[in-house]
């Protein structure tokens, strides 16, 4: 991944990054001074004062302070160090940009399909997360949101993707877990096949196959779990066109 990652450093430009681990930092380093491209790296020491306040997450960085944003998780914060220090270059080379429609920009930003409630009284929420790096991401934003919640996970994940990793991750005791084939079976790895994997894993879950409307209308029907639809982007659309309404006595499937 990397090293598509730093194939992106053009020549005579300018590099912002957070600082990684001391392996990763040189060879950015070293393809910026290559291609004499300026480089504002960003300390991890430089954020401070991390908090969460109901439907925000708020942070200083530099000269900033009490920045807050309207998206959940560790990650986004980060990612919002980044925009800042855009904004700054930016006002260096002669671009007018006050703080004032910084701080509201990231105040009101939206990131569709990124820990997006998408449903409330019961809560259910999508994100798009496929990778073993974007399921650590969700789990912690979870664990900082919804720690003593009890939670119902509905999962599909595209063929090309190592669902057994993913699952490795994801399965802990005391959840409920929903596998399905996405919009598409032959697109997505079999629900089948995740459920037998995930035996494995534990023996004190609740684990169901079904198809993905039938498995959104299940987690409308349980008021007091919190749902999180995972695994793909792709099934985004398919979500919000399900019939808004709760439904009681659902057959399924185990």
């Amino acid at each position: 991944m990397l090293c598509k990652k730093h194939g992106i450093i053009k020549e005579k430009s300018k590099t912002i990054y957070l600082e990684q681990k001391p392996e990763i930092d040189n060879i950015i380093i070293q393809t910026c001074q290559e291609k004499q491209n300026i480089l504002h790296k960003i300390q991890q020491t430089e954020i401070k004062n991390q908090r969460f306040i109901k439907d925000f997450e708020i942070f200083d960085y530099k000269k900033y302070h009490d920045i807050k944003i309207n998206l959940k998780g560790k990650r986004q914060i980060q990612n919002a160090t980044l925009v800042l220090e855009c904004c700054d270059i930016l006002k260096e080379e002669g671009y007018f940009i006050t703080e004032e429609k910084i701080r509201d920009g990231l105040e009101t930003v939206v990131h569709k399909g990124r820990f997006e409630v998408i449903h409330k009284n019961p809560t259910i929420i999508f994100d798009g997360g496929h990778n073993e790096q974007s399921i650590k991401n969700l789990k912690d934003t979870i664990e900082i949101y919804y720690k003593k919640s009890k939670k119902i996970y509905v999962i599909s994940i595209l063929k090309s993707k190592d669902y057994k990793t993913i699952l490795d991750e994801l399965i802990e005791d005391g959840n409920i877990y929903i596998f399905t084939n996405g919009n598409d079976k032959n697109r997505y790895t079999d629900s089948h096949l995740m459920y037998e994997y995930s035996k494995k894993l534990s023996t004190n879950i609740k684990m169901y196959e079904m198809d993905l409307k039938k498995a959104i209308q299940f987690c409308r029907a349980k008021v007091d779990y919190v749902s999180f639809i995972i695994g793909s982007f792709y099934v985004y659309g398919d979500i919000e066109k399900v019939p808004k309404y709760t439904v009681k006595n659902l057959e399924y499937n185990r």
